[in-house]
Order: C-alpha cells, then sequence, then structure tokens
C-alpha cells in the first residue's frame, strides 16, 4: 500500500513538474528551494520524503504515563507541491505512523492540503506562513479512537540562512480536528507539531536543486480519547531529503 501511494505522487509530481523549471544559475545565488519555502527567482514543483524515528507517550489525567510499552518507530511522511516564482504555492503531505509490538498496537495516518508563501524577513531570515485542511485517523491498544477526523491547519516555518548552502530552520503547526471515536461519540482533537533542524542544499547543473534535513520534532495531540485530561504526544528524529525542479 505504501509502495503504491509512493508511485501516485511520484507520477502526480512528474505531471506538476510541468507547470515550472527551476534555473540552476539563479538557485546559486537566490533563497533556498524545499517543502516548505522558496526562492523569489524561480519556481517549479517540489518532492520531500521523509523518514521519523518517533516514540509514542500516553499520559492520562492523573499524569501517569505508559510510554515505557513503546519504542522508537519508523514513520514516513511525503510533501508533493507547487510554488511560483513570487513565493506563493500549494502542496499536499501525507503521514503514515504504525507502532505494533507485543505490548502495544498504534496507528496514524494524516492528510493535508495547505496553500502557503514565503517571504523575505532581511537579509538572512525567510518566513512561509501556511494554511489548509487536514484529514486524519488514530486508533490505539485501548480502544482509543479518532475515525474520519476532518478540520483545518495552519504552519509556519522560519529560515535563517547560515550560509549560501546551510540553512537552520524551524517549523510549527497547528490543527483543529472534529470527527468520531469508536463509541460513535463526537471528537474535537487539537494537535500541536514542533520541528527544528539544520538544512543543506545543492543545485545542479542540469537544473533544479537538491536539499537534505536533519532535525528533531514533537508533537502531541489532546483529546482523542473519550478520557478528559489524556494526552497524546510524539518525540523523536526526522531525515529529509527533497528535489525541486
Amino acid at each position: 500500500m505504501r509502495l503504491l501511494f509512493l508511485f501516485s505522487t511520484l507520477a502526480i509530481y512528474s505531471v506538476i513538474g510541468g507547470l515550472g523549471n527551476v534555473d540552476a544559475a539563479d538557485g546559486q545565488n537566490s533563497h533556498y528551494f524545499n517543502g516548505n519555502s522558496s526562492g523569489f527567482n524561480s519556481g517549479g514543483a517540489f518532492i520531500m520524503p521523509e523518514l521519523l524515528l518517533l516514540r509514542p507517550y500516553n499520559t492520562d489525567p492523573d499524569g501517569d504515563s505508559d510510554s515505557d510499552t513503546h519504542d522508537f518507530k519508523e514513520a514516513l511522511r511525503l510533501t508533493i507541491g507547487y510554488v511560483s516564482p513570487t513565493g506563493f504555492g500549494f502542496r499536499g503531505r501525507w503521514l503514515d505512523y504504525d507502532v505494533n509490538t507485543p505490548d502495544a498496537d498504534f496507528t496514524m495516518q494524516t492528510v493535508d492540503g495547505e496553500l502557503f508563501s514565503t517571504i523575505e524577513m532581511g537579509s538572512r531570515w525567510l518566513g512561509t506562513f501556511s494554511g489548509g485542511a487536514r484529514w486524519a485517523e488514530m486508533t490505539e491498544t485501548e480502544g482509543d479512537t479518532l475515525e474520519d477526523g476532518y478540520g483545518l491547519i495552519v504552519g509556519a516555518e522560519l529560515q535563517y540562512m547560515w550560509s549560501d548552502s546551510i540553512a537552520l530552520y524551524s517549523i510549527a503547526r497547528h490543527s483543529v480536528l472534529f470527527g468520531d471515536s469508536g463509541n460513535d461519540d463526537d471528537l474535537a482533537v487539537s494537535a500541536t507539531e514542533l520541528q527544528v533542524g539544520i538544512q543543506g542544499q545543492l543545485a545542479l547543473n542540469c537544473g533544479g536543486m537538491v536539499f537534505g534535513r536533519a532535525g528533531v520534532e514533537a508533537q502531541n495531540w489532546n483529546g482523542y480519547t473519550t478520557d478528559d485530561g489524556e494526552t497524546f504526544g510524539l518525540f523523536g528524529t526526522v531525515f529529509a531529503v527533497g528535489y525541486q525542479r
């Protein structure tokens, strides 16, 4: 199923790529090209697969945690989209996370669709601001679920240009979702996601640009269970590679 999804998105990316191409000469002296921000001298389609190593944490209203039953587990996230030469664009994002051990079984999927805009904030800073819609489903061993959760998501990213090829970045996203639990109870779920890290880029002579990221990510989900005060969190590392044409 994951391979089918990846092949489908690659096919869509090939079609979107016809909307615009990156000028390598411009890219060498302009801003960063990635799934969250873009330079202003050129635009194009982009794709960014990510590998996350996350550990789940679950805290009940009394403050007790059962995170000792979980371990770090890989998750896949894929971002694909298009950005115009002015920095305005659209993107889709898909996350798949599945923990299956003798002590715990937890799955989560999210799909985001966003519009975003990048603005220059001084000689070394870039800001990207986004908004859109999110769909999510979550299931857990104890029967807590979020079925067909729909809602809104907003986000912001800051990049500090350390050099022509290196940048520091931070990302914040917040979403509010509405769905049902396994017991047909109405749920209102909020999620906050934070990520900080370092990014490197390389302009290609044949056109386009490749980039890589390494960082730390934390997520906190509130309200996905029917127990008041229970929260769920994810924490770990993230590694990404990307290409913009």
